[in-house]
């Protein structure tokens, strides 16, 4: 049985994860911790839908049947099957590494508009800067012009 650490205490997913196949909108699911700098880890869930549901009516649900520290506080996230193995057991590490590779991009993603964000300004500025430049030259000449000795 696989359990992780939410502050210090101890969440089993299987229990989790009946809760959610109980729910009649959902046919399949799957419970993770996903890293928190903060408190260690919080529960995920992988849910496979045949009705209409969304993340807020999943998390309502389990937070009207869990204790606190039970709560989904790593998400919802929708998928079209759970991972398993030829055994049948759920492969819950595969389902970690996706998160863990999704949050990654996010931050990559993040870094590279940061970095463009920063690049667009310094060319504002150089921009603004550079047209004060020639500005301050163009009078600069204009004196020169008026004051010149032939």
């Amino acid at each position: 049985m696989q359990i992780f650490t939410f502050h210090a205490f101890q969440v089993a997913p299987a229990e989790i994860e009946a809760l959610l196949i109980a729910h009649p909108n959902i046919t399949d699911a799957a419970v993770v911790g996903v890293q928190s700098a903060e408190v260690g880890e919080l529960p995920k869930a992988f849910v496979v839908v045949s009705g209409e549901i969304n993340e807020k009516e999943v998390v309502d649900y389990v937070d009207k049947h869990v204790a606190p520290f039970k709560k989904l506080r790593g998400g919802v996230e929708f998928i079209d099957k759970i991972p398993t193995s030829s055994s049948g057991k759920k492969l819950r590490r595969e389902l970690k590494i996706r998160d863990l590779v999704k949050q990654q991009l996010q931050q990559e993603t993040s870094a590279q508009n940061n970095n463009n964000i920063a690049i667009n300004n310094q060319r504002n500025t150089s921009a603004a800067s550079g047209k004060r430049a020639d500005e301050k030259q163009v009078q600069v000449v204009q004196n020169a012009k008026c004051c010149t000795i032939s």
